[in-house]
């Protein structure tokens, strides 16, 4: 069976940080209730929870995966022509 490399996104707080789960089960933080489902990237509150599984390896702190890079100077020119 192979894995599928779709990536899936959960956004519970849209001024939180993105982390992604490398748990093995679903993980709850008691302070917001968040679920953080194993392999999932979730935008969440920094909770004092939070940082301590980012701490343990829990969580992995990653760059916005929805932002999308400016195209190249070339890239614009050849739109416009």
């Amino acid at each position: 069976m192979s894995k599928s490399s779709k990536s899936t996104l959960k956004i519970a707080d849209h001024d939180g940080i993105w982390l992604h789960s490398i748990a093995k089960f679903p993980l709850v933080d008691p302070n917001t209730l968040t679920r953080f489902e194993p392999g999932v990237t979730t935008k969440a509150t920094p909770t004092a929870w939070v940082q301590m599984q980012e701490a343990a390896g829990i969580f992995k702190l990653v760059d916005d995966p929805t932002k999308v890079d400016a195209p190249p100077p070339a890239a614009k020119e050849k739109a416009k022509a």
